[in-house]
Formats: structure tokens, sequence, C-alpha cells
């Protein structure tokens, strides 16, 4: 993602966790990190 800027939004899990990567509309990443049930 960081190196594809076409890239939009990038997902992955690990243990327990889902972490969201996301490119608001300025083009800054941010991201979100939730527990999975």
């Amino acid at each position: 993602m960081l190196e594809n800027p076409e890239l939009k939004e990038r997902s992955f899990s690990y243990l327990k966790e889902e972490t969201v990567l996301r490119r608001d509309e300025n083009d800054q990443i941010r991201f979100r990190t939730r527990d999975i049930d």
C-alpha cells in the first residue's frame, strides 16, 4: 500500500485482531484495528 498509491485499502488479520489500512480524501493512510471474536 505504501509503495502503490493506487491501492486505497488493505486489510490483514493476525491472531485475534484485524487491521484495515485506508487512504483518506487527502491520501493520508489511516488504520483501524479491531478484535475478532
